[in-house]
């Protein structure tokens, strides 16, 4: 006959183990210990105190050490019972009679002494359902959770694997290759030819593109300091901003910058002129 150990009560219910065995014989003469299926079985001792499971109906069993078995009295349910000890508040008035020693306890005195809140049969049927309805919801969940992710997995593997055989484009030949070159080609041959239709039908736009200078050129030729939204404006990095800045970091080493309160003034140091 299978031993019950306090392995077989985890937190979430009844475990299945590798069970060790006594003698059909054994069992005769320590009734007591001997089960038959749906008792509340409880961790007494050790590690996982407070523990409970219902064991399976029709099945027998053998009580082994550091747990102990409750038998409802008729008018509670047995996975009423376990539903409640594994709440947190259920485990909390379990617990709270516990010995704070190396090794947790509780006595049979603390376990029967625990009290509880007894509804109506029909009330503890409906809360055992709820609450069993929600487990399959969350079972439910949590399988395609990981149905989600182990798909995952296997599309990023094969993508890697097309990847490096070259086959996440259709342009997988020469011939291919040549005519997709020719296309972008054409595309940027479109485009260029748009963009000079703009400059002529602009030649305002173009006149001052060609007028406008560098930043050094601009400070070569000034007799006194520009302000910097001045030189911004006449120099070829005018609406580019980014641009701007750049050109001057690239020079500053040449410039003298006078700051004011709302503007900058800059000019090229002496030994530059």
């Amino acid at each position: 006959m299978p031993v019950i150990k306090a392995e077989n009560a985890g937190r979430d219910g009844f475990k299945q183990t590798i069970y060790s065995k006594v003698l059909a014989e054994s069992v005769e003469h320590l009734k007591r210990s001997k089960l038959i299926g749906n008792e509340l079985i409880l961790v007494f001792v050790g590690a996982g105190v407070g523990n409970v499971a219902t064991l399976p109906k029709g099945q027998k069993f053998f009580l082994g050490p550091n747990i102990a078995m409750a038998r409802p009295y008729s008018g509670i349910q047995t996975k009423f019972l376990e539903y409640f000890y594994q709440s947190p508040r259920g485990k909390k008035l379990l617990l709270a009679a516990s010995k704070a020693v190396a090794q947790p306890s509780l006595s049979m005195g603390n376990i029967r002494q625990t009290p509880i809140a007894v509804p109506s049969k029909e009330e503890q049927f409906q809360i055992v359902q709820i609450i069993e309805n929600q487990f399959t919801l969350i079972s439910k969940l949590e399988k395609t959770v990981d149905d989600a992710l182990n798909e995952t997995i296997a599309l990023k593997h094969s993508i890697l694997k097309k990847s490096f055989e070259g086959r996440l484009v259709d342009y997988i030949s020469n011939d291919s290759v040549e005519i997709l070159l020719t296309i972008i080609r054409e595309e940027k041959r479109i485009y260029l030819e748009s963009q000079k239709k703009i400059i002529r039908s602009n030649p305002k736009q173009k006149r001052d593109m060609e007028t406008k200078k560098s930043i050094l050129e601009i400070l070569k030729e000034s007799s006194g300091s520009i302000s910097a939204q001045e030189l911004w404006e006449k120099s070829t990095s005018e609406g580019d901003i980014e641009r701007f800045y750049s050109e001057i970091k690239q020079i500053y080493h040449l410039i003298d910058e006078l700051k004011l309160e709302t503007e900058s003034l800059l000019s090229l140091k002496d030994e530059s002129k």
